[in-house]
């Protein structure tokens, strides 16, 4: 069960990597939350693929 917020979003557990940006627009700081979004990509049959990447 996921734990909720003051602004009704969810809480990450603290093992989650957490990524923040604090811009200053006009003199006034924001505190935004920036998604983590990775792509992995690999060969994971255990043997060599000729396939040609078109």
């Amino acid at each position: 069960m996921s734990k909720m917020n003051n602004n009704g979003g969810s809480v990450a557990p603290k093992e989650r990597i957490s990524v923040r940006y604090t811009p200053k627009v006009d003199g006034v700081a924001a505190d935004i939350e920036l998604p983590l979004n990775l792509l992995i990509t690999g060969n994971l049959k255990g043997k060599p693929d000729n396939t040609p990447l078109d």
